[in-house]
């Protein structure tokens, strides 16, 4: 019996509204719902097949869950490929690469999609289905029906901040696409952290406390940096800063490191991107808002290189009280609280005190 190597991909997503979600894809072919996925071609693992076949069936961009296979010695001096959720014998029928009947080898992965949005332009029509949906749509093949049903399953044991943790997974971390070199970044699944506040408020200096008490692996998404040195933009609605932003923050999440967003990343400039990203995040997500008092804004600032820029009648104008996130998503941090107090909850809160600061 011919046999061939193929990969599918089981794509999920948890949205606040609908709960956890699964991706299939409409095959004109075989005229039935399956999970994304094709052959393995020559030179590329399975794994760099799913994300490969993901990208132009869908056009999502997604990252893969490892699977919790037995765990490699210590000192194991080879970088791991991605394993499957498991492999199976799938009878083919003859097909554009066999003609004849065969059997596919098929390395089922799972994968997690921060966004249903594509990238580009998928070649499939994409459906997401809830697990309700799943056990009555008409035109899902049967093996892509019990598949995802049972992973979806799965899936809402977990608590909805903890994607990567689906399946029984503990302590996994979504991967960047494989092949890609291999980046410093955390063991655990990447956390996002939002830190708002006024001017003065102390952000900056929040963000890079955490960063040291950390260590490598952490990236800081400054608005700051990205609006004012790289784009030299006015903070308007709409600005091109807000979309950098949220491009940064995720492409540094994919590439597994922590992320620490800290702006004054005013709510009604700023709050759409900020809750989508937040609620999209796959792991943990973390958002803090200092709420410092204009007198007090006024004499930090006095302290400060910038106030030979600009004064107090600037910082008034500028200053929005209480600017807080809708949703009541944000941990409020009061003057109270040290820059090293602050520092120590956050750290406390998200678990980074587990970093290694000299990494």
């Amino acid at each position: 019996m011919i046999t061939e190597p193929t990969s599918s991909v089981l794509i999920l997503r948890r949205e606040a509204a609908r709960g956890w979600l699964a991706a299939l894809v409409w095959h004109p072919r075989l005229e039935c719902w399956l999970p994304a996925g094709g052959h393995v071609e020559p030179g590329e693992t399975p794994a760099q097949a799913a994300v490969r076949e993901t990208l132009e069936e869908t056009g999502l961009d997604v990252a893969l869950v490892p699977d919790p296979a037995t765990l490699a010695p210590a000192a194991f001096p080879h970088r791991l490929v991605p394993a499957p959720w498991l492999v199976a014998e799938v009878p083919a029928s003859p097909d554009s690469h066999t003609a004849a009947r065969h059997v596919h080898i098929d390395h089922v992965f799972v994968a997690i999609a921060e966004l249903s949005t594509p990238v580009r332009e998928p070649e499939h029509e994409v459906r997401w289905f809830r697990a309700a949906e799943l056990a009555t749509a008409a035109g899902i093949s049967e093996d892509s029906r019990l598949l995802a049903s049972a992973l979806l399953a799965r899936a809402d044991r977990w608590p909805p901040c903890s994607a990567t943790r689906m399946a029984g997974w503990e302590g996994a971390a979504a991967l960047p696409v494989p092949g890609a070199p291999a980046l410093p970044g955390p063991a655990q699944s990447p956390l996002l952290i939002v830190v708002r506040g006024n001017s003065a408020s102390g952000k900056s200096s929040v963000a890079a406390g955490i960063r040291t008490r950390y260590g490598r692996g952490l990236s800081i998404v400054s608005q700051d940096n990205l609006r004012r040195v790289v784009l030299r933009e006015h903070d308007i609605p709409g600005g091109a800063n807000i979309g950098l932003i949220d491009l940064t923050a995720r492409h540094a999440i994919r590439s597994g490191f922590h992320v620490v967003v800290e702006g004054i990343l005013r709510a009604d400039y700023y709050g759409t991107m900020l809750t989508a990203l937040i609620a999209g995040h796959a792991s943990q997500a973390f958002a803090y808002y200092l709420d410092i008092p204009l007198e007090e804004t006024l004499r930090r600032h006095q302290r400060k290189a910038e106030a030979l820029k600009y004064g107090e009648p600037e910082m008034r104008q500028w200053y929005r009280e209480r600017d807080l996130l809708p949703g009541g998503i944000e941990r409020v941090i009061t003057s109270e609280s040290s820059l090293d107090d602050t520092i120590a909850t956050i750290v406390a809160d998200t678990g980074l005190d587990g970093g290694i600061l000299a990494r």
